[in-house]
């Protein structure tokens, strides 16, 4: 094997790394084409680190300009046989070994210092400042990390990051590696696993392909995926079979979905066996299997259901949660009787105030919000949603001495919130749901936070609530506030699984005012009057100042025209970062016209490189002080400065702002002009370039100009609420850039909003109790 030391991160991400290195030893075994033998390239999957070398072993391969590079199959971590090597692994590696006591180790030691460690423990004794804990705190973080080795040393091939192996160490100790050959499946439980990667160590292992363990949690995988990746909360019960059967015999996503079509074609259901023969694929584990560990699951609880819908435990009991608080809540007593007179007279009172005059759709929608435990508002862009909940607030605080600090206002984005903050006014603050609850991790049932109990409680961006947030939020508000739902049904479903606008609205149980006057900008604006248009399935969109199309033909000229406009409207508009988004449908690499390739045309365009700005990089995506990113994970831990001096944790998928520093070790971000985020390196997939954003992560912003690509290329994600939902996004000014005939193809198509979820009819089952 060749012995390597990293000298340089060209690549890293989830395990996988490209790496400049020294050569330490091994050169001999360098074949001669390879050229210079003091310094190769390796990549695969192995750890990374300056202070502990490799030695590595695999294939050689030649790209394009020549140069060869080892693809590494197995590796073994060395510790470095020269003093500096030594203090550098035991500073970096060794919890309670700083680089002062190191030093001071490696002194006393020489270059016997592991073995030291390793046979003779007590003698480290004898250096000053080393007590009798401290050095037991040593050799327990020295013996973890030596055990943990060979269990990297076999799981890196697999793709699984330093990380996730310290997490598998810290859930099964020494029994780790024996667990992992073993029992495989056991690794699903470990945060950031899942069944595919226990599937490849299981195969590896030669585990019986109908081992009950690898069946049910195959099962299970399959409503995790349909919840993460569809946003179901549950599928029907043979559907589940028959994906998990594909599943578990080896075939694809896209078999089934041949299977699927092949047997709706042909009127009939396709024996599943004959199916995979067809394909030449084996069965190895039988439909019959799939149904009993099924059942195996539903007597352990781990998959609960009924109407023929199997449900992942968690997701069936807070939906039938939010369906029964949702009834509960609908049962009490209204708290407050709204007299008609004095109603009348506040409205009166409140029109005079304010100059404006409210629809009677609005003035029913005050009162409804202020006569009942929950309600929900809802209605397009520029009907006046915001107009009503100051309204609301203004009306509570005069009838029934409502005040600021007695009312919550909520949303489920950081952006979400600060808009509602900026549009209410008057003393009110919005925060996020995450926030007010103090949510510290994806799926935490008991929020750090104390219940709600505010006199009034008001969600707005409605839509995008999934079904674990909303379940968050009314488990943990008082049954004696009164809670204010607001949002547009016509937009995307959530990101995470459920679709709770949609199913509320659907139970016809809450109190439901729907705004369909257009007020803002005016009744001319086109850019509401194109959403009504959207709405209604016409594709006859008007085109004029406020609202434009430009046809280009393909990707190239779409990605070129839209870099033109994004400068003239900084330059000549005089519009800032902020003002200007382009939302599009597509984010993947290699689509000119998509996010990920748009933001680097536009960084370039925007932000170029210079010798005064600081950057760093992450594979071909290259970061700099000055740009505009987007926070595209929840981070629960990281914690934030305001601008005011005020310490907080926490920054949330979809939170935007610009990087204003960079050093060896952070990125310091100044999220959404108000609170400023030391990055570390280690977590820079955690930050994307946001010049270019998809049209989902644009969800509660609200930007002064949107620019939307809209290309048949795209035609898997063009949907009628995705162009619906990037329109309203925009206040002033929308231009869509593109063809014709993908703008008529995405407003006919409706069909993204089909998500499975029961909780409408679970409402009304308990509405019936």
């Amino acid at each position: 094997m060749i012995e390597v030391k990293i000298t340089y991160e060209v690549f890293s991400k989830d395990g996988f790394s490209i790496c400049s290195c020294a050569v330490v030893s091994g050169a001999e075994e360098i074949p001669d084409f390879v050229g210079n033998k003091n310094s190769i390239k390796i990549k695969g999957n192995f750890p990374v680190s300056k202070n502990v070398n490799l030695k590595v072993d695999g294939r050689w391969e030649k790209y394009k300009t020549g140069e060869f590079t080892l693809i590494v199959d197995t590796f073994e971590e060395t510790i470095p046989k020269t003093i500096d090597g030594i203090i550098g692994y035991l500073s970096s590696c060794v919890s309670g070994i700083g680089e002062r006591t190191a030093k001071k180790i490696v002194r006393k030691f020489g270059l016997q210092t592991i073995d030291v460690l390793e046979n003779t423990p007590e003698m480290i004794l004898s250096v000053r400042g080393i007590s009798k804990k401290k050095l037991t705190d040593i050799v327990d973080s020295y013996q973890k990390t030596r055990a943990a080795s060979s269990l990297i040393s076999y799981l890196a091939p697999f793709g699984i990051s330093l990380n996730q192996c310290m997490k598998i160490h810290e859930a099964f100790g020494s029994e780790s590696l024996n667990t992992v050959l073993h029992n495989p499946f056991k690794l699903c439980s470990i945060d950031g696993l899942n069944f595919r990667i226990a599937d490849k160590i299981a195969k590896s292992v030669n585990l019986n392909a109908e081992d009950p363990l690898r069946v049910r949690e195959g099962l299970l995988y399959i409503l995790s995926e349909a919840s993460h990746d569809e946003g179901h909360m549950c599928l029907r019960q043979d559907i589940l079979v028959v994906r998990a059967y594909f599943l578990l015999n080896g075939a694809s996503r896209k078999d089934y979905n041949d299977y699927v079509k092949s047997s709706k074609n042909s009127g009939q259901i396709i024996p599943l066996k004959d199916y995979l023969e067809s394909m030449n694929i084996s069965e190895t584990v039988s439909e019959k299997r799939c149904k009993s560990e099924l059942c195996e699951l539903v007597k352990l609880k781990k998959i609960k259901g009924e109407n023929k819908f199997a449900y992942l435990d968690y997701n069936y009991d807070r939906e039938k949660y939010i369906a029964k608080d949702i009834v509960t809540r609908l049962k009490l007593n209204k708290s407050v009787t709204v007299n008609e007179k004095q109603f009348t007279n506040e409205i009166d009172r409140l029109e005079k105030k304010s100059g404006i005059k409210l629809a009677t759709l609005q003035k029913d929608a005050v009162k409804t919000a202020l006569s009942e435990k929950i309600s929900i508002i809802t209605g397009g862009p520029g009907t006046g949603k915001t107009t009503v909940l100051k309204f609301i607030l203004s009306a509570a605080y005069d009838l029934f001495g409502v005040n600021p600090d007695e009312v919550t206002l909520l949303a489920p984005t950081g952006r979400a919130a600060s808009r509602m903050s900026e549009s209410v006014g008057n003393g009110y603050t919005a925060s996020t749901i995450h926030s007010k609850l103090q949510l510290a991790s994806e799926q935490e049932d008991n929020p750090a936070s104390d219940p709600i109990d505010s006199k009034i409680v008001v969600v707005d961006e409605l839509s995008m609530c999934d079904s674990y947030i909303f379940y968050m939020l009314m488990k943990y508000t008082s049954y004696s506030s009164k809670i204010i739902l607001i949002g547009d049904a016509e937009q995307l479903p959530s990101v995470a699984a459920g679709n709770v606008l949609f199913e509320l609205l659907k139970s016809k149980a809450v109190p439901v005012v729907r705004l369909s006057a257009v007020y803002r900008q005016g009744q001319q604006s086109l850019i509401v009057t194109n959403c009504e248009l959207i709405k209604h399935n016409s594709s006859e969109l008007r085109y004029g100042e406020d609202f434009s199309f430009i046809p280009t033909g393909n990707q190239v000229d779409t990605a070129n025209t839209i870099i033109s406009i994004y400068q003239s409207a900084l330059t000549v508009g005089g519009q800032t970062l902020d003002d200007i988004q382009v939302l599009c449908p597509f984010k993947k690499k290699g689509h000119e016209a998509g996010a990920y390739e748009l933001n680097k045309l536009l960084q370039a365009s925007v932000n170029p490189p210079s010798a005064s700005k600081r950057e760093v990089k992450r594979g071909s995506t290259v970061l700099r002080v000055g740009d505009k990113v987007m926070q595209i994970k929840n981070n629960y831990d990281i914690s934030y400065r305001t601008k005011n001096g005020d310490i907080g944790n926490g920054v949330y998928n979809g939170d935007c702002g610009y990087i204003t520093d960079i050093t060896a070790d952070y990125i310091t971000i100044l999220f959404d002009d108000s609170k400023y985020v030391n990055c570390d390196i280690s977590n820079i997939d955690e930050i994307d370039l946001a010049y270019a954003i998809s049209i989902h992560k644009s969800q509660g912003s609200q930007y002064k100009t949107v620019i939307i690509p809209m290309l048949m290329d795209y035609k898997i994600m063009l949907k009628r609420n995705l162009l619906y939902t990037a329109i309203s996004r925009a206040k002033e000014n929308v231009i869509i850039v593109g063809q014709s005939r993908a703008i008529a193809y995405a407003v006919h198509s409706n069909s993204i909003s089909k998500r499975n979820t029961l909780l409408a009819e679970q409402i009304n089952k308990y509405k019936g109790e």
